[in-house]
């Protein structure tokens, strides 16, 4: 429909016994030149039938379906509002060619109907002067291919009537969008019309502008060599949402190698990204807004931004951007291989030496003998010919050749899915900066700054995308959580990679890019359910009620896991806040529960009831918690052995005396079990880097006497975490 016919034309009217495509057909329309717009009830001199509107015709019939009248509109040229001496509220039609048409008993749809018509009986340049959207003109390619003769292998996607600031009178042409190119025609009298023609993928900035040189409500299009200017849509928002799409598929199309397939959703996301880094607003990145937006420092900013700039114009442009974050995001093996060489490759030599290697890897180790001993083995396997020189092609051979290097480098071919909060996720800059001030808590928090181990801590974090704005984190009882973590022998070295702090910058070293995966909806709806890039912890929300009651039992939990280090209870090992604008977010940071390289064949819930504890067969899926009555119908045990079986019962007992003693009564234990029977091949899981209980020790988990493996845990409802 014409979008500017959409504050008079109402959808919702009942068409039952008008099917569209019976009256396209019925007229003898082209469905993809005309569309079909409303319909009204009337009657015409003194016959009853109803008046169909297209987007280029109208059409009367009566109940019979017979034509008494049909008139295109380039032929209409007056709609009038009359009131006859017997016919009140009637509308009065008249052609280009004389023809009158009388229509009444509009049912009190006249004022619409007229706004309707008066669309269309405007003259043609104001009429092509306000068209926009989607209606494709029988003529639009055939004006096309004869304003364009050297384009006429292009189609256009849509047109839009619009003006470019600056030249004569600023009179008004057509904006033609293809899948590669933006074009513009201008018909001027006694001279050559006016064409400008700009690649999609040579834009660096596209831009709803009002102009300091008065040209208001403009869509500016910038590119290297210069701005354009064109102005007098009728829909701004709609004309620049139609050309943002063509460009980002072009950018996509470009970057991935792939035909345009006109969706680009996760480009869209880039280029917010990009908008909110751009803090110029020239449509370009220095090497400063690239190291603030994604919170690098050298010599990593300056290596990751010339592998953006491989054509080494000095600054990025968003295709520039987009190659990189592709690579990054969704590249194949030997594109991450390529990206990962050049950051090493600072200086663009061709080679890489043992320096290169350790002055980059160095960002996220720390230092001492074993790292130069873990980079001299590294750079011993690469060096092939023993000349001291890496080159590309032993770089590539070896780690082609070598898995265990791609994982010991990082460069594994594990693309994102839509749950990875990468860069140009909603929630991206949010986690971001969160992962920054759990960081800034570990490292700088002591205990000589507290005489309360149950003091908390806040933190104030500038905003990396937006200096205006900032977060507040707050860091409750850090130094309780910090001994929670050495008592299972969890240092803080490994809580932060886990975290992803400095995982980030080594998937950037390497060609990959390490984040968090949610589990659930946004943060900015203010809730939070995520898991690590390695699966070993979980990062989880709590409503203000739970996080008060979480306070209340602190001390209560710290003591009890003190002296139950075998509890099967969850391992809290951070509880923060973070705040933001007018959202406060309280969450924690705990250990998952089953974390193996076996895969998890069943998955039960159990809570030592009958009542609505069943799963409906249709609704078990893997990752799907079954129930008590499932577990029953299986015929399911759990089978760990006389050894640690009376062990597990008394430890069951002690964790839900505890938990009953602080009246929490909705709790679960929570068993996965996994057959290796039925396992081809391990999956590649980071083992668990803290204290093993005695029901941990086998591949994460309990080995039965069955054949089975057991994860075994306690978790709960009113407070999730334990």
């Amino acid at each position: 429909m014409i979008l500017g016919l959409s504050n008079f034309v109402t959808s919702s009217r009942n068409r039952s016994d008008d099917d569209q495509e019976l009256v396209m057909l019925q007229f003898g329309l082209d469905p993809t030149i005309v569309r079909f717009l409303e319909v009204y009830q009337c009657d015409y001199e003194s016959i009853t039938g109803k008046l169909y509107i297209f987007s280029n015709t109208m059409i009367f019939t009566d109940k019979t379906w017979n034509v008494y009248f049909r008139l295109d509109f380039p032929n209409l040229l007056q709609v009038q509002k009359k009131s006859r001496k017997v016919v009140r509220q009637c509308l009065i039609l008249k052609s280009d060619i004389g023809d009158t048409y009388f229509l009444s008993s509009l049912n009190g749809k006249r004022d619409e109907i007229y706004k309707v018509l008066q669309y269309f009986a405007m003259s043609n340049a104001q009429r092509d002067a306000r068209l926009i959207g989607t209606i494709k003109y029988p003529s639009m390619l055939d004006d096309f291919k004869s304003h364009f003769p050297d384009f006429e292998h292009e189609h256009p996607i849509t047109f839009y009537v619009c003006s470019k600031y600056g030249t004569l009178k600023n009179r008004y042409g057509r904006i033609y969008i293809t899948e590669n190119h933006l074009l513009f025609h201008q018909a001027t009298l006694l001279i050559k019309p006016k064409r400008f023609i700009i690649p999609l993928t040579s834009i660096l900035q596209l831009s709803k502008t009002n102009s300091a040189f008065i040209v208001p409500s403009c869509i500016s299009v910038a590119t290297e060599k210069k701005t354009l200017y064109f102005q007098g849509f009728t829909d701004r928002n709609a004309s620049y949402s139609k050309m943002r799409k063509a460009w980002l598929c072009a950018i996509k199309a470009s970057v991935t190698n792939t035909p345009n397939d006109g969706f680009c959703s996760k480009f869209r996301v880039l280029h917010e990204q990009f908008v909110s880094i751009d803090k110029s607003t020239n449509g370009v990145l220095s090497l400063e807004e690239f190291s603030i937006g994604l919170n690098l420092q050298p010599p990593v900013s300056e290596s990751m931004y010339n592998c953006f700039d491989k054509d080494g114009k000095g600054h990025l442009t968003f295709h520039d951007f987009c190659r990189g974050m592709h690579i990054l995001q969704w590249g194949n093996l030997e594109q991450k291989i390529e990206f990962s060489f050049y950051m090493y490759d600072r200086e663009n030599k061709q080679f890489i030496n043992k320096r290169d290697m350790y002055d980059m890897l160095i960002q996220t180790m720390e230092e001492g003998v074993q790292v130069n001993k873990k980079i001299d083995e590294i750079f011993n396997i690469m060096d092939l010919d023993g000349n001291g020189y890496v080159y590309f092609n032993e770089y590539k051979q070896t780690v082609l050749a070598y898995p265990e290097l791609q994982r010991l480098l990082g460069i594994a071919n594990d693309n994102l899915d839509s749950s990875t909060i990468g860069l140009g996720h909603t929630d991206f800059s949010m986690v971001q900066n969160m992962l920054i001030g759990i960081e800034h808590a570990v490292k700088n928090i002591v205990q000589d700054d507290y005489s309360d181990i149950y003091a908390s801590h806040k933190l104030s974090i500038k905003d990396l995308n937006n200096k205006e704005t900032g977060y507040t984190l707050t860091a409750y009882s850090p130094l309780v959580f910090k001994r929670i973590r050495e008592y299972f022998e969890y240092s803080d070295m490994q809580y932060l990679s886990s975290l992803g702090v400095d995982q980030i910058v080594k998937g950037l070293l390497t060609g990959s890019w390490k984040s968090m995966k949610s589990l659930s909806n946004s943060g900015r709806s203010g809730s939070i359910f995520m898991k690590t890039h390695d699966d070993l912890l979980i990062i989880k929300s709590l409503p203000s009620s739970e996080s008060n009651f979480f306070k209340r039992i602190l001390e209560n939990y710290y003591d009890f896991l003190l002296c139950n280090k075998d509890t099967l209870l969850t391992r809290i090992y951070g509880f923060y806040k973070i705040e933001f604008g007018s959202m406060s977010i309280p969450f924690v940071v705990m250990e998952n529960i089953i974390v193996t390289e076996q895969p998890i064949h069943e998955l039960y819930d159990l809570k030592g009831s009958t009542v609505n504890r069943s799963v409906d067969e249709e609704e078990i899926k893997p990752g799907i918690a079954m129930k008590d009555n499932n577990f029953a119908e299986n015929n399911r045990t759990i089978g760990v052995g006389r050894r640690k079986k009376q062990k597990l019962i008394t430890q069951i007992i002690t964790d839900v005396t505890f938990l009953s003693s602080l009246r929490i009564c909705d709790y679960s234990l929570l068993v996965g079990i996994s057959d290796p029977t039925q396992t081809e091949k391990l999956s590649e899981i980071t083992p668990r880097m803290s204290y093993s209980s005695i029901y941990q020790r086998d591949s994460g988990g309990c080995y039965g006497d069955d054949g089975l493996f057991y994860y075994i845990g306690i978790i709960g409802n009113v407070i999730p975490l334990i």
